[in-house]
């Protein structure tokens, strides 16, 4: 690939997968004090692949110009696949992001077979060569994320969109799918939060005349939900997030086991408190 010095203000930046670009301050130091070490990659027509983070700080830095490699991709899929490579060597994609680059890349994939369909004559007509599920799950792997929790990134996505849905079952989807974008929210929490507040929004709702009340309790309790809670309380890990996602859900406990996990944190709760009591005592001392 050939390296050339491209004005900055020329490179487009569009339909990134990226959404956070995070924290610059190191990446600019860096460059300020020692210039650009990997140049950004670019096609020929100017169009970002790799290096947005580069280009931004420079941009900050007042630079007019960046080194950059032109590069020619195969294909839009192969261009792709380098954004979200390029993406995952130095930060993991977020859950929002990683289902994005699944969309298109499925979208893609969905476009490249039609395009081979209609030169061949041995396929029935929309019978495309590769399945939906099966191009779901290669796409999920190359995201580090599995198929399942990218599914529930995209449900909770829909719901935003979805205008038969009630406004507050929107906006609160939409509020969830921001924070799986920025990642601050994982996919299962999300999900189970939209969920919660369409029940919400059902069991408040105005009964018209002769309406019976309809029951939102799971009909079978969650027994993969239930494994997850224990293994939380045991660990200490995911805690709050493991809150949001049982509530309104039908766990396979009995009254008494889950009695008992209650007081078991209260009392994990109680020696947490005394803890850190006396560390501030030590930190007084310390002081004195």
């Amino acid at each position: 690939m050939e390296v050339q010095a491209v004005p900055v203000d020329t490179i487009r930046v569009s339909d990134r997968i990226r959404a956070d670009l995070g924290d610059l301050t190191d990446l600019q130091q860096s460059m300020a004090t020692r210039g650009l070490i990997n140049p950004v990659t670019v096609t020929a027509d100017r169009r970002l692949i790799a290096g947005e983070r580069r280009l931004e700080s420079a941009k900050r830095l007042g630079w007019t110009s960046i080194d950059a490699q032109v590069w020619k991709p195969a294909d839009g899929m192969d261009l792709l696949d380098v954004e979200a490579e390029e993406n995952l060597c130095r930060k993991q994609l977020t859950e929002g992001e990683a289902e994005l680059y699944r969309q298109r890349r499925m979208r893609m994939q969905q476009d490249a077979a039609r395009e081979r369909q209609g030169t061949r004559t041995d396929l029935p007509s929309g019978n495309l060569p590769e399945g939906r599920g099966n191009a779901a799950d290669k796409a999920s792997e190359r995201t580090g994320y599995t198929r399942r929790t990218l599914d529930k990134v995209q449900d909770v996505r829909e719901t935003a969109c979805d205008e038969n849905e009630a406004d507050e079952v929107r906006e609160e989807a939409q509020r969830q799918h921001d924070a799986l974008m920025a990642g601050t929210q994982n996919a299962t929490a999300a999900q189970a939060a939209v969920r919660r507040r369409r029940r919400q929004v059902k069991l408040n709702a105005p009964l018209m005349p002769g309406a019976r009340l309809e029951s939102f309790e799971p009909t079978m309790p969650d027994k993969t939900l239930t494994r997850r809670l224990l293994d939380a309380i045991k660990t200490g890990r995911g805690l709050a997030a493991m809150a949001v996602e049982i509530e309104g859900c039908n766990l396979d406990l009995d009254n008494q086991t889950i009695k008992s996990l209650q007081a078991h944190l209260r009392a994990e709760n109680k020696e947490r408190s005394q803890l850190i009591g006396a560390l501030g005592r030590v930190l007084d001392t310390k002081k004195g």
